[in-house]
């Protein structure tokens, strides 16, 4: 009976694809195979056994030469009579232990290499490491996210204003944020797109592709119906938002740190270096992450009211999951000072 492989990625790697990988387009069906050494990680323990060939000999000896003279001719292996054939082990029986990487050189074209490696069936560790992602992969990526862009939706007006004030709050209190040509330019699609699904993890709320966000469809769908004199930051920290927006708002306030990182490096300098710190750090710990998680949390500490307390507990959460440099979330933390000024007035 044949055994079957099952392969996965190792976690760090799939973080890096889900989390990092930054691009937009899609392929053509011109995209040719190239010879890529390719590495899978093996997730159970498989036996392989012996392999074997047949390998086929004329004979030639002093007995055949008197008997079959023709079996000494150089078309001897087109008479059966002069032919013996023997069964030659090749590989003896394996025994390959869960965990182990397995590495081929094989033809693989540009879109089977890149959904093999969001869906976490290639790792190919060292090359990341060493700073040697295969440009063939990086070309598809580049491609692969053109649809994705053109199908998302820009993020409402409204939604945008109140974004643009979280980054006018950051830049009095002297905190790197992003910019209204940032916000101006992302685009958002739901993971139940057909192209986006794959990208999106259960645990995910949120991955960002460059100019693109691919987001959970309630996220999604809240983000979309934005619209009106209601939706403002003033309505938000008021508890004037439903909570799906609230959340999805401070989720897109994450992610927007990751759209000026990408920005800033352009797409192969932000893979590379994600991946050089994710890959040894673990997701989360680098700094990409860290700055993104914290930034998100300290907007939503300084602004306080319903938005702060809504979100303290997956924040407070974030905090100690990453090890973040900060306090955890009171929702008071910059009103405390005023307290004593505010109790004189009223007395």
């Amino acid at each position: 009976m044949q055994n079957r492989i099952r392969w996965k990625t190792i976690a760090t790697i799939r973080a890096l694809v889900l989390g990092a990988i930054a691009v937009v387009g899609w392929f053509t069906p011109s995209a040719e195979a190239v010879e890529l050494n390719v590495c899978e990680v093996l997730v159970e323990d498989l036996l392989i056994p012996p392999q074997t060939v047949e390998v086929s000999k004329c004979i030639k000896n002093l007995l055949i030469a008197v008997a079959l003279p023709h079996c000494l001719l150089p078309t001897c292996e087109l008479h059966p009579e002069c032919v013996i054939t023997r069964t030659v082990v090749v590989a003896a029986e394996q025994l390959l232990h869960a965990g182990d990487v397995h590495c081929t050189v094989s033809d693989i074209d540009p879109e089977e290499l890149f959904e093999k490696w969001v869906r976490g069936t290639i790792t190919n560790t060292a090359d990341i490491l060493t700073g040697g992602i295969p440009t063939e992969l990086l070309a598809a990526a580049q491609t692969h996210f053109q649809a994705l862009a053109a199908r998302g939706k820009f993020v409402p007006q409204p939604v945008q204003a109140i974004l643009n004030a979280v980054a006018n709050r950051a830049a009095l209190l002297r905190i790197k944020s992003f910019t209204r040509q940032d916000v101006q330019g992302i685009k958002i699609i739901s993971d139940e797109d057909p192209d986006a699904d794959m990208y999106l993890k259960d645990w995910a709320a949120a991955i960002t592709l460059g100019p693109v966000i691919v987001m959970k469809k309630d996220y999604f769908d809240a983000l979309v119906a934005a619209t009106g004199p209601t939706v403002t930051l003033t309505h938000m920290l008021s508890g004037g938002l439903p909570p799906t927006l609230t959340s999805a708002i401070d989720t897109l306030v994450h992610e927007m740190i990751h759209v000026r990182q990408y920005r800033e490096l352009g797409s192969e300098n932000f893979i590379v270096n994600y991946a050089l710190e994710t890959i040894p750090m673990g997701y989360g710990k680098e700094s990409f992450e860290q700055e993104a998680y914290t930034f998100a949390a300290t907007m939503a500490d300084v602004h306080e009211g319903v938005w702060c307390r809504e979100m303290r507990t997956k924040h407070n959460g974030f905090i100690t999951e990453y090890n973040l440099a900060l306090k955890p979330l009171t929702c008071t933390a910059y009103m405390e000072p005023l307290m004593p000024i505010l109790a004189d007035m009223v007395e």
